[in-house]
């Protein structure tokens, strides 16, 4: 007679669990293309808005932590660096900066403002920072320098890893860290992530991150909030998309071989007929 088996139950991590009991998280979209807004970086590479653009002189985060948390939000994600390359706090790892802004005379620091105000409001903070995009520094999806330079591959995955370290390092705990478009992988020429989010991160939660991460959350298909239907939080599907095409098929499997739940977002705007999908604020929309 043969041994009966039982099949390994999936389960979540701690930190998975608690990010999915925290059912409403908001997500803040700030970048030049709020000051510039003709600018389209797929249309125009080579060229980046000069930083002098960016003085949002009402900016106010606790407005913002304030509001989500009045909508019922338990997280809120900051959107560090977009697609640009432009990033909201003094790097060094390049100038592209607001420490080269007008605003508050380059001395400002958006992402030491949002983590003060998520800690005032109790909200948990989150961070956005796209490794997979960058038209300061010539590269996109799925990270990779346009003119196939490895050196220049190099310096990118190099720079790639001072911001992490410096945003995952001196701001706190962060409680949800968002790769929209996923993080290509050392194996395929990107940069080495895992090892940070170890050392600096243990406990976060990270959506399209690094496959083989402990407590990742994944894309259901689509930006307007609409999972699939089955959903199963069981899957042996994990993609890198970055949400400019809608992707069927993303509802899960019964008997998948990792928990990772889904993330089912949307802007607040028209996303087909909104600015830039809806994720910026545009005058007059």
């Amino acid at each position: 007679m043969s041994e009966l088996t039982t099949p390994k139950l999936i389960l979540p991590t701690p930190a998975q669990l608690e990010w999915s009991e925290g059912e409403i998280g908001v997500i803040i979209h700030l970048d030049v293309q709020v000051f510039e807004p003709g600018y389209s970086f797929r249309e125009q590479w080579g060229y980046t808005p000069d930083p002098s653009v960016f003085n949002p002189t009402q900016l106010d985060t606790d407005q913002w932590i304030a509001t989500a948390k009045s909508a019922g939000a338990t997280y809120a994600v900051l959107v560090a660096k977009h697609c640009s390359g432009f990033s909201l706090w003094p790097t060094k790892a390049h100038d592209y900066s607001v420490k080269s802004s007008p605003w508050r005379d380059g001395r400002g620091d958006i992402v030491g403002d949002f983590f003060k105000s998520c800690k005032k409001y109790g909200l948990r903070p989150g961070l956005y920072c796209s490794a997979a995009c960058n038209a300061y520094l010539n590269v996109d999806n799925p990270g990779k320098v346009r003119t196939g330079d490895p050196a220049g591959q190099a310096r990118y995955n190099q720079i790639v890893e001072t911001q992490l370290t410096e945003l995952w390092t001196n701001y706190g705990d962060v409680f949800y860290i968002w790769f929209d478009g996923g993080v290509l992988p050392p194996e395929e020429g990107g940069p080495n992530v895992v090892p940070l989010l170890k050392k600096l991160q243990p406990r976060a939660v990270v959506f399209q991150g690094p496959h083989d991460w402990p407590s990742l959350t994944r894309w259901t298909g689509n930006e307007r909030a609409e999972a699939p239907d089955p959903f199963w939080n069981t899957t042996s599907n994990l993609t890198s998309d970055d949400g400019t095409v809608e992707v069927d098929g993303l509802g899960g499997d019964p008997n998948g071989t990792q928990w990772v739940c889904g993330e089912s977002d949307m802007p607040n705007r028209c996303q087909k007929n909104a600015f830039q999908g809806g994720w910026f604020w545009r005058k007059d929309e």
